[in-house]
């Protein structure tokens, strides 16, 4: 559903508030607004408001007049005798697929999920100095992005653990992707921790363990 626009000056020779349906409707359509679409005496989102059509209600389109970029329709339905001014782009005229203005949402690049992960990241790696909370990225970033797509959330970890490092450790704040540096995610097939101590009879030990094989 598209939001009502902000509200714009009518002109002095604006619509006249409500009045009796003309004959014959030009065009129809049916309300795509959740839970309903406001029916207004004028057109603008300042004008008084007649009724609220529930959404999938069915309306006569009688008038249509344009209010800088948006559309609004003189329309009129069985919820009320008088006609009403009501904003397009919650109004899918029958025969279309979409509404009027529909506004298609889009996919942050890459680039733009590194600067959102390591502006989280650093920020967390603050507050993990801050609170004494240790370094542990992997705590802070817990699910990622929630951003299913395949570029976006990948680009989130990497700026992520470097903006977590950077905060930790004071660095300047530096949300380059190209930049570089931080931390990145382990990668647990290849990590091994060399142990080093000393058994009872003052023998020494010096052992390498991989972690698929801990309990």
């Amino acid at each position: 559903m598209s939001p009502e626009p902000e509200a714009l000056e009518l002109e002095a020779s604006a619509i006249e508030a409500t009045n009796p349906a003309p004959a014959t409707p030009i065009k129809t359509g049916t309300v795509q607004a959740q839970p309903s679409l406001r029916i207004h005496t004028a057109p603008g989102t300042n004008t008084p408001v007649i009724y609220a059509a529930p959404n999938g209600t069915q309306l006569d389109i009688f008038a249509e007049t344009a209010m800088g970029d948006s559309v609004w329709y003189q329309v009129g339905s069985n919820l009320s005798q008088d006609v009403g001014w009501a904003y397009g782009g919650n109004i899918v005229i029958d025969g279309d697929s979409t509404p009027v203005t529909p506004e298609q949402p889009t996919t942050p690049s890459p680039d733009q999920g590194y600067r959102d992960g390591y502006k989280l990241g650093y920020q967390d790696g603050q507050n993990f100095k801050q609170y004494n909370s240790g370094y542990n990225p992997d705590g802070a970033l817990q699910a990622g992005s929630g951003n299913p797509d395949p570029a976006y959330d990948p680009a989130y970890r990497k700026g992520f653990y470097a903006g977590f490092d950077a905060g930790y450790y004071g660095n300047p704040y530096n949300d380059n992707p190209n930049a570089g540096g931080g931390t990145s995610e382990p990668n647990v097939d290849n990590l091994t921790m060399t142990c080093v101590g000393s058994f009872s009879n003052g023998s020494r030990f010096n052992r390498q363990l991989h972690p698929r094989v801990w309990v």
